[in-house]
């Protein structure tokens, strides 16, 4: 966590939270601090899209009054994510490996009959070729 005094607006200092790569990432911390009424700023937006990937270039930053706040808040935040990555994950059950087992069979069928009616066309054209077939037979004189 950046606590770096990057910019001043109307004499109030204001104090980086966090850095990102990308704005909707500050954007989504940016809307719970606003919640909490802690006023935010997200700052080199332009940059980040213009330039991406170089780094994490946008800031969120709140008034250095407020910063002990927003760090409780940033500290729950993460805590939530975190929570949010360990509860998604579930073993599959019995039904979902029988269920991804009988959709892979019916893809595999729906293949073999592609497989199939390529060959057959491409045995159809071989004894047609091997037949003396021609365009010229067909044509009206």
């Amino acid at each position: 966590m950046e606590s770096d005094i990057n910019s001043t607006n109307e004499g109030q200092k204001w104090i980086t939270l966090k850095s990102f790569r990308f704005e909707a990432e500050a954007a989504v911390l940016a809307a719970r601090l606003e919640m909490a009424e802690i006023p935010v700023y997200i700052s080199n937006s332009i940059i980040a899209s213009t330039i991406p990937m170089a780094g994490d270039h946008v800031h969120l930053q709140v008034p250095a009054p407020a910063i002990d706040h927003a760090k409780a808040i940033l500290y729950d935040f993460n805590e939530d994510l975190k929570h949010n990555e360990e509860t998604n994950f579930r073993e599959a059950s019995k039904d979902d490996i029988a269920f991804q087992k009988a959709l892979n069979e019916s893809n595999k069928s729906k293949s073999i009959h592609w497989v199939l009616a390529f060959v057959i066309a491409l045995l159809i054209i071989l004894l047609l070729w091997a037949s003396g077939f021609n365009r010229d037979s067909f044509r009206i004189y």
